[in-house]
């Protein structure tokens, strides 16, 4: 269970009415924007339910892996706002995607990566902004917490005020809000030159990332062997970049929805710690990226995946081992099709042609490891 389940009943009506308003809101841009009419091509009720009249979508980029996960991201948060739990938050999530293809689109073919890629990535960007609204809406009111409470934690402490429930007592981190929250938050900034053929270019970065835990005893308690099963693991990195005119927009989010923890210290060694998480994970990745001198696409929904973290600590020694494994699908740009593919090859290819990138599925497998020795002194 996790803390912000822990403060009343959920609410099931609520979050449909707001879903359908944040749904009906779309479905009035999509009847008065007259681009849209350029999709409209009718198909029957019988094709729509059949499986005849789905396919892939011709929408551009943006719009299909950031735009409409972030409609899905919306709706869930809303019903995990509504203190419902990660699942039931989830279907939500996909009964609006659902709606709005049958509903609103129904002039339309349904769309496969909208059905997929939608519900899909609104479970881990989701789940990570439900858990940093109930870490910045956990702290007693001060002028400055409360601006990142109706700012980051809208969902939470807006459902909390409409229905007069008291945020969790309990003790503080060291950045006044609930320790029910274990937090691990980075940022930096970077700057550089990049080489391309046309010359060179400076280049600047900014990343941030954030890992919220919030299983109970996580890092806290001597020794802990438990299951769990709502995502109590959720981290998020964002990485911008300028290069010259060009701009570009990393994000990646995971959360591990159920699986196996165990942690322990050693007898009288604050210092020494060591962990170990197996767990299915799911994650998405969005890249929209020019900085190279070409356009850089990436959308890819990685789901359902296993997930395996290993940490030691000890002293000023640290390691760390990251294995996932997932088949994963989505879109990923190809900056040569233009050049290597004559105009009539393309015409069964309408978002190669006018976009630049593709559709695809496959297996995704990666690994990661790290050493850590800080200052002795």
């Amino acid at each position: 269970m996790t803390p912000t389940d822990e403060l009343g009943a959920p609410n099931y009506w609520l979050p449909a009415l707001e879903i359908a308003a944040l749904y009906g809101a779309g479905a009035v841009w999509y009847v008065i924007d007259d681009r849209n009419v350029l999709d409209w091509d009718y198909p029957s009720a019988q094709q729509r339910l059949t499986g005849e009249a789905w396919r892939f979508d011709s929408n551009g980029f943006g719009m299909n892996f950031f735009g409409h996960p972030l409609a899905g991201t919306g709706a869930y948060m809303l019903a995990r706002g509504n203190r419902l739990g990660v699942w039931p938050s989830w279907g939500y999530a996909l009964a609006g995607s659902v709606f709005w293809e049958f509903g609103v689109e129904f002039n339309e073919k349904i769309s496969i990566n909208d059905m997929v890629v939608t519900p899909g990535a609104a479970l881990p960007f989701g789940e990570f902004f439900h858990k940093l609204g109930g870490y910045v809406s956990s702290a007693p009111a001060t002028s400055e917490k409360s601006v990142l409470a109706w700012t980051l934690g809208l969902t939470v402490r807006g459902h909390r005020e409409l229905e007069g429930i008291e945020a969790p007592a309990g003790p503080l981190d060291e950045l006044g809000f609930s320790a029910a929250y274990w937090h691990h938050f980075t940022a930096d900034f970077g700057f550089g030159s990049v080489r391309l053929e046309t010359g060179e270019r400076p280049m600047n970065t900014a990343r941030a990332s954030a890992r919220l835990v919030s299983l109970p005893g996580y890092r806290r308690a001597a020794e802990l062997s438990t299951w769990f099963y709502q995502a109590e693991f959720s981290s998020m990195a964002a990485e911008f970049e300028g290069a010259g005119s060009a701009l570009g927009v990393d994000l990646f989010s995971e959360a591990l929805v159920a699986g196996y923890h165990w942690q322990a210290r050693l007898p009288g060694a604050r210092s020494s710690f060591t962990s170990f998480t197996v767990a299915s994970s799911i994650a998405y990745e969005y890249r929209d990226n020019d900085g190279s001198g070409f356009s850089d696409l990436r959308g890819l929904l990685h789901a359902p995946g296993v997930a395996v973290d290993v940490l030691s600590e000890h002293g000023p020694l640290a390691s760390s081992l990251s294995i996932r494994a997932a088949p994963s699908f989505g879109a990923l740009s190809a900056p040569h099709f233009s050049a290597a593919q004559p105009a009539e090859a393309a015409q069964d290819k309408a978002v190669l042609e006018r976009y630049g990138y593709f559709y695809g599925a496959g297996p995704t497998l990666s690994a990661a490891a790290s050493v850590r020795l800080e200052a002795l002194v």
